[in-house]
């Protein structure tokens, strides 16, 4: 079995941990190749020896059954991106805090490698969109969350007109807009008033930041949409945040957010459920008053 590691490099862990983990993936006889930096990272600051492991510099090919992606939800759409092309399903094994995507915590990694081994998996595909505009940019377009416009040069709001399939919908006047997917809908497009969405829902939420008018709410559209946004403001430019990943642009130039054809596999144990996650995670509808019946009948 190949697998191939990504990190996070500021994650806070104890040495033995990184030890561990590497001792049971060779208890499974896998041969592992790992990320440069994350090489760099384990090998210095921790001083783990690496001298067996196959090493992926920034731009290299990945050629593994398996990604790990060792962090927090943050790496995990970092690692995403870096290697969607690929079609390698991602493990995303938890050293962060929440873990919503990355839902493995290290100390059961012997637990999954047993589950990979049996065949006890499933691949839980997640939909990607895309950022195309009118002036170049350097960041990879793809996004698994959200991609957000925001202002960028002063206090002032910013004025969004969107379009969805070619027609007109609305100017936001805002701080910014986010358009979020699915599996985006649990993170920054949340925090917003944005709605739950599960991982399969075929839409898209268009979600405004900090709106001028309290008519304007988070809007549910097909995910197969065309969405265009051009925008005005007093400021001479703008963010447009993939994922997180930051790139300014001047008024001038115009975006459109599409679907992807590609896609995110993440790695998940037979019996993943969404909705566990979602109380596990975000406490969603937590009430010490209530427990929770064992079934139904129908």
């Amino acid at each position: 079995m190949k697998i191939a590691i990504f990190g996070n490099t500021y994650a806070e862990q104890d040495r033995s941990a990184y030890l561990d983990f590497l001792n049971i993936l060779a208890e499974y006889d896998c041969r592992i190749s790992m990320e440069h930096d994350y090489y760099q990272f384990l090998q210095e600051a921790q001083g783990i020896d690496l001298s067996e492991i196959e090493v992926i510099s920034k731009n290299g090919d990945v050629n593994a059954d398996y990604i790990f992606s060792i962090g927090g939800d943050g790496t995990l759409l970092r690692v995403v991106e870096r290697t969607a092309e690929y079609n390698i399903p991602v493990l995303g094994i938890n050293v962060g805090r929440l873990g919503f995507l990355a839902d493995c915590p290290i100390d059961e990694i012997r637990e999954m490698m047993e589950a990979i081994n049996s065949g006890d998996i499933e691949i839980d595909e997640r939909s990607l969109i895309h950022l195309t505009s009118t002036s170049e940019f350097d960041s990879n377009p793809y996004a698994l969350n959200e991609i957000a416009i925001l202002k960028q040069d002063n206090s002032s709001m910013i004025t969004i007109h969107c379009w969805i399939d070619g027609e007109y919908v609305n100017a936001y006047q805002a701080d910014g807009l986010i358009i979020a997917t699915p599996t985006g809908s649990t993170a920054y497009s949340l925090s917003v008033g944005g709605p739950i969405m599960i991982p399969d829902s075929n839409s898209l939420i268009i979600a405004p930041v900090a709106s001028h008018s309290l008519s304007v709410r988070p809007l549910v559209i097909s995910f197969e949409s065309k969405i265009v946004l051009k925008i005005q403001g007093r400021c001479r430019h703008y963010l447009a945040a993939i994922d997180g990943r930051s790139e300014v642009f001047d008024l001038t130039t115009e975006l459109m957010i599409k679907k992807s054809g590609r896609k995110a596999l993440l790695l998940k144990k037979k019996g993943y459920s969404f909705y566990n996650t979602l109380r596990n995670k975000l406490m969603w509808g937590a009430d010490i008053r209530v427990t929770p019946p064992q079934g139904y009948h129908l």
